[in-house]
């Protein structure tokens, strides 16, 4: 957690699938989509949570 802006810092893998890729749509520039394990999850405070997360 970056306290100074609010924000998580995250690591995970680059989503290089064309076919993933096509369904999230257009990406700006200054973005990129990772792949983050599930299980990783677990190490997130729960207000960071969506609904549907476990």
């Amino acid at each position: 957690m970056d306290e100074a802006t609010d924000e998580y810092v995250i690591q995970g893998f680059t989503v290089t699938d064309p076919d993933a890729l096509t369904v999230i749509g257009t990406i700006p520039d200054d973005e990129l989509v990772l792949r983050v394990p599930r299980r990783l999850m677990d190490h997130l405070p729960k207000e960071a949570r969506g609904p549907d997360d476990i």
